[in-house]
């Protein structure tokens, strides 16, 4: 058997960030998931609610980004040799 190593490296990143990047992909191997209505619903209120707690009137943009940041869940990727990443899980959050 062939020695190979593993790399984990964990970091917290924005979705500007993660869009941006355009270089991940969802492989033959993932399963189709489609949002319901009250999955939308669910996830707005939450993130309603999160901004709804932070905000006070009058707040400007630049302060309005100091807001703590919104954990949506983890995404793993796996690097391909060519720089792009197989989304292995988070899909539905993307």
């Amino acid at each position: 058997m062939d020695n190979f190593q593993i790399k984990v490296d964990s970091k917290c990143t924005t979705l500007e960030e993660l869009f941006g990047s355009n270089h991940f992909k969802v492989d033959f191997y993932q399963r189709a998931y489609v949002w319901e209505k009250r999955h939308i619903e669910d996830l707005i209120l939450d993130l309603t609610g999160e901004f709804t707690r932070n905000y006070k009137k009058g707040h400007e943009t630049n302060e309005i980004k100091k807001y703590a940041p919104y954990f949506m869940g983890e995404v793993v990727l796996s690097e391909n040799k060519d720089a792009t990443f197989d989304l292995i899980d988070g899909q539905q959050r993307i």
